[in-house]
């Protein structure tokens, strides 16, 4: 896996923040590329679930402009209302605030609530089973 830690570039382009108060949102560099990686592993109840995906979206507001992101699902249960949430929040923040966008951790019913959420919020997000697959995906130029 991507040494993410070690990748973080303070002197990005990106004028915002290195991550969110919580660290759910974290900036990194990959193949001298910013990347927004979103860590939902660390979320054990569908109340943390809930305020990590707040603290993504308070974190996307504030970002002036559109941006690559990678979301980290791996080992997170699936769970209705979080999915629901992130439809709406997919359909007006972070699908018009994203260049490229990729998962990892899909499968089984998460599957399914991806493939709805993707498209309800009509977001051209892929799902990827290692966190290099999907940086390498999300810093590949926009026209390949």
């Amino acid at each position: 896996m991507a040494e993410l830690s070690e990748t973080t570039n303070v002197d990005s382009p990106i004028k915002t923040p290195d991550q969110s108060p919580n660290g759910i949102v974290r900036r990194v560099v990959h193949r001298g590329v910013d990347v927004f990686v979103i860590d939902y592993t660390k979320t054990t109840t569908a109340a943390e679930r809930m305020a990590a995906l707040e603290e993504t979206a308070d974190f996307v507001r504030a970002y002036d402009g559109k941006a690559n992101s990678v979301s980290d699902v791996r080992g997170v249960p699936a769970d209705f209302a979080f999915a629901r949430r992130s439809y709406q929040l997919g359909k007006e923040l972070f699908t018009p605030k994203s260049l490229r966008s990729a998962i990892t951790g899909i499968s089984g019913i998460k599957k399914s609530l991806f493939q709805a959420y993707c498209l309800f919020s009509r977001a051209n997000m892929r799902a990827f089973d290692t966190m290099d697959e999907a940086l390498d995906y999300v810093v590949r130029p926009l026209d390949d």
